[in-house]
């Protein structure tokens, strides 16, 4: 932002999607887990870890994508 990269904020916006596609395949595998396998107490805390963290690393890139906007 300081450099007024605008080689970088291009890259910055389009790797957005794929931090966004990434973010469903954990979303998607995670309820397909919880779904399909019944875990239980640690087992189920580390799926919800997975989609926490991953619903935390979009909103990063939504935001790095907001900044390279500007």
């Amino acid at each position: 932002l300081v450099q007024r990269d605008e080689d970088r904020a291009r890259r910055v916006i389009a790797e957005d999607r794929k931090i966004d596609a990434l973010a469903l395949e954990v979303e998607h595998k995670a309820v397909t887990t919880i779904a399909l396998r019944h875990p239980l107490a640690s087992d189920l805390y580390e799926v919800l870890a997975a989609l926490k963290i991953s619903g935390c690393i979009a909103r990063i890139g939504d935001c790095a994508k907001g900044i390279a906007y500007r």
